[in-house]
């Protein structure tokens, strides 16, 4: 496992910050998915390493379903649904 900074996507990086200044709790819907996939360039880190790790913050309540899938869509069409079942 070889970590470095060009490798880790921070989700604390990606939280949406409200208009009162609070932090969402949640990551949630398709659209937010596809716009953290875009600006993280996880595909791009993809394809140049082995590992891709991501941190998410401690107070993080909930990942909705639809913005993993969209957050990783292209890394699991490419390598397989079996690949994560090694994992």
């Amino acid at each position: 496992m070889k970590l470095s900074k060009e490798n880790i996507i921070h989700l604390e990086d990606y939280r949406v910050k409200g208009s009162d200044g609070s932090i969402a709790k949640v990551f949630t819907g398709r659209d937010r998915g596809e716009d953290v996939r875009k600006a993280s360039k996880i595909d791009e880190i993809e394809r140049n390493y082995n590992e891709v790790f991501i941190i998410i913050p401690d107070n993080i309540y909930s990942i909705n379903p639809s913005f993993f899938e969209e957050l990783f869509i292209n890394v699991v069409s490419k390598l397989g649904r079996k690949i994560y079942r090694e994992i």
